[in-house]
């Protein structure tokens, strides 16, 4: 199986790949390489479009093949020297920690979009706390390249927690592309340890491939199988950012970190994290000053709409 860090590198290229290359034309070269065997090859032969052979093969790829190498070999051979370059570039950037390039790697419209895929709700009025924003900002650019982490936002209830997390990662445009694929909101206030696996079944929706097959029944799986399905789901979304909002029980912190995910989360009480084994960071989020309420009441109060969907502070 490919490290994580190999999984983000194809995911990365999936659009050059997907422009220059036909899976089918490899098939024989990775079977030679000893990646496929005639079943797996068939899998990917047999799909009808372009797009779906190419969705095979790295689903295939990133859960049988040692490293990058063969594929990188592949390009090589057929004289695609622009994809091989591509992904030994990227391997030596993500392999050596360089830092994340400033410029925005996603359009506008394509963070938009993977932002309302990811659940992720609009901040319609809120105060702008410009500094609070870049420092949550920046630890999330310092933990990028960490397997697995939480950045907690820790503060008293209506103090802007919610309404920060889905700023930052909204308006810093770096975040989205650069640092993170994809981003999955996921709103917990559960009370009950027992909810806590029905949290993470709602993961494994969000995370499933409309390609693969079916998911499994969510409402027999157990605890074991449910976490198997995810830690298999990740491998092909492997740079996804996990939003759980307003975590109240240590179960959810277990299950997370058992995981291993990536998580920004918002909390009341910030000692639930004490257990977790990967990288903490909590991150004070104070109540409004005057001057931020004043901002906040000052608010052109008719154009304001109701919507389920929105966080208000």
């Amino acid at each position: 199986m490919l490290s994580e860090p190999e999984c983000r590198v194809l995911s990365s290229a999936f659009d050059t790949m997907l422009m220059d290359f036909d899976p089918k034309d490899a098939v024989i070269f990775l079977e030679s390489s000893g990646i496929l065997n005639e079943h797996l090859a068939e899998k990917i032969e047999t799909k009808s479009t372009r797009l779906e052979r190419l969705r095979e093969l790295l689903r295939i790829y990133r859960r049988y093949a040692r490293d990058c190498e063969p594929l990188i070999s592949y390009f090589e051979f057929a004289g695609q020297e622009h994809i091989a370059k591509s992904l030994r570039r990227d391997l030596d950037h993500i392999l050596d920690g360089c830092n994340h390039p400033s410029t925005p790697r996603f359009s506008h419209h394509l963070r938009l979009r993977k932002l309302l895929a990811g659940g992720v709700p609009r901040v319609w009025q809120h105060v702008r706390r410009e500094r609070l924003m870049n420092n949550v900002a920046n630890v999330l650019r310092e933990r990028a390249d960490l397997e697995s982490f939480f950045v907690v936002l820790h503060g008293i209830a209506g103090c802007g927690k919610s309404s920060l997390a889905a700023a930052v990662l909204a308006a810093v445009p770096d975040l989205l592309g650069n640092c993170f694929d994809s981003v999955i909101w996921l709103r917990d206030s559960n009370k009950e340890p027992k909810q806590a696996r029905y949290l993470f079944a709602d993961l494994l929706l969000m995370l499933w491939d409309d390609f693969a097959i079916d998911p499994p029944k969510l409402e027999d799986i157990s605890s074991v199988y449910l976490r198997k399905h995810i830690q298999e789901a990740l491998i092909d979304r492997p740079n996804v950012v996990i939003v759980l909002d307003d975590i109240v029980q240590k179960e959810t912190v277990m299950w997370a970190n058992q995981l291993g995910l990536r998580v920004l989360a918002t909390t009341r009480n910030a000692s639930l994290f004490a257990s977790a084994s990967c990288s903490v960071d909590i991150i004070p989020v104070p109540g409004l000053t005057i001057a931020e309420s004043t901002e906040l009441f000052s608010v052109n109060e008719p154009n304001f709409q109701e919507n389920d969907s929105c966080v208000s502070l």
